[in-house]
């Protein structure tokens, strides 16, 4: 027999061995699952990287207690600047040339909105993507795509229920980044205020994620005679217009979206006290909170953080939102086994239930159907002390 054949015959059967007689996709070996991510670390929304260092980190922490199913899971997580040139860029590098198995985390709506056509030609699933954007909650069209944060239009919705239900003579101005996360918090609040909705909402203001200021769109909600504002942006935008609202000593009752709820980066900076009252809500612990400062699940994460990334805040939201997502994408290539195809993967991620990762609320599970990619089915309403955010019940019917 050919010695070539032979040698090839032989690299089959290891193969096979190696994989427990079930199919491999590209990204996985027998001792290495290799998945891809862009995220943030420069650009406007630079104040989410501390998400994709914690996933990355995490990883490590796995691997150096074995990995996952005897596999290290290599976590390639590259710098798009929140530009979506640049994440087509990025991710064609990840999948042509790294080869990967998967895309897991990407932040941003814009960003992974760019390339989730590519990534379904490729056949490449995209999963847990940190945004709550409703086209990252279409299986029929997009099945291989799966998002990882709170619908944005169904957090609106509660939203305009809350303003219709408790507080009497709103009147409502918008603020919204000109983008698919701005649009779901228009139709979701409209949806949530009903018939009330064109009588209630008295301005809409539109802002770019880049833009500088946003002082001329705060001017002329506050001349709308709004005094409710609804905040539909991510963290740097937030904080220029609760900035320039402090500035003109206008006192809105405020509402704000959970993505752009951290004390750190966005109520502290944007005036601290002057945000008491403000209104959001959650689906994690507030590792800022001190009714968690004995919670074993806090300090186990807060030892993570302390060990892993010593050199990022502990009680950063982002930090904690990616510690969440990263502990279900691990979920999921634990339940997918030695059975490492893209598309089992794809089923597995898609047929999560009452999956509780640590530090999420305590009332919080993640499910995810074939038909509904949404996992979150319960919010938590926050008001800002000044300090820090405290749970109550809206009471909404």
């Amino acid at each position: 027999m050919n010695s070539k054949l032979v040698q090839r015959i032989g690299a089959a059967l290891a193969s096979f061995a190696a994989f427990g007689a079930l199919a491999a996709d590209p990204g996985v070996t027998a001792t290495e699952i290799k998945l891809g991510q862009t995220a943030p670390y420069s650009g406007p929304v630079s104040v989410a990287a501390p998400q994709a260092a914690v996933q990355v980190a995490y990883f490590k922490m796995l691997n150096d207690k074995g990995g996952i199913n005897g596999r290290k899971v290599n976590l390639i997580s590259l710098d798009d600047g929140y530009s979506p040139p640049k994440t087509v860029e990025v991710t064609r590098k990840l999948v042509e040339q790294d080869e990967v198995f998967l895309i897991f985390g990407q932040v941003g709506t814009a960003t992974a909105a760019a390339v989730q056509p590519y990534l379904h030609a490729k056949g490449v699933p995209q999963l847990l993507v940190s945004t709550g954007a409703s086209r990252f909650n279409n299986p029929s069209k997009f099945p291989l795509t799966i998002g990882t944060a709170a619908s944005y239009r169904g957090e609106a919705v509660l939203f305009g229920k809350y303003i219709r239900q408790k507080i009497p003579g709103a009147k409502v101005g918008i603020f919204y980044q000109n983008d698919d996360l701005g649009r779901d918090y228009l139709d979701g609040i409209t949806e949530g205020l009903g018939d009330q909705a064109a009588a209630t909402i008295v301005s809409k203001m539109a802002g770019d994620v880049q833009a500088p200021t946003f002082d001329s769109e705060v001017l002329q909600l506050r001349s709308s005679g709004a005094n409710v504002l609804v905040i539909a942006a991510t963290a740097k935008p937030t904080v220029l217009v609760m900035r320039k609202v402090h500035d003109l000593g206008w006192k809105p009752q405020t509402l704000l979206t959970l993505a752009s709820a951290s004390v750190t980066n966005v109520m502290e900076p944007s005036g601290g006290a002057a945000n008491t009252g403000v209104i959001t809500t959650t689906v994690y612990k507030d590792p800022s909170d001190t009714r968690w400062a004995n919670d074993p699940e806090y300090l186990e994460y807060a030892a993570f953080i302390a060990k892993y990334l010593p050199q990022y805040n502990k009680n950063d939201q982002y930090a904690v939102s990616g510690y969440i997502a990263v502990q279900v994408m691990a979920k999921i290539l634990q339940d997918a086994g030695n059975n490492l195809t893209r598309e089992n993967v794809r089923k597995v991620a898609s047929n999560l239930k009452d999956f509780r990762p640590k530090m999420a609320g305590p009332d919080v599970s993640f499910t995810i159907t074939p038909n509904d990619y949404e996992m979150f089915r319960k919010l938590q309403f926050m008001r800002f002390n000044g300090k820090s955010w405290e749970p109550f019940q809206a009471g909404l019917n």
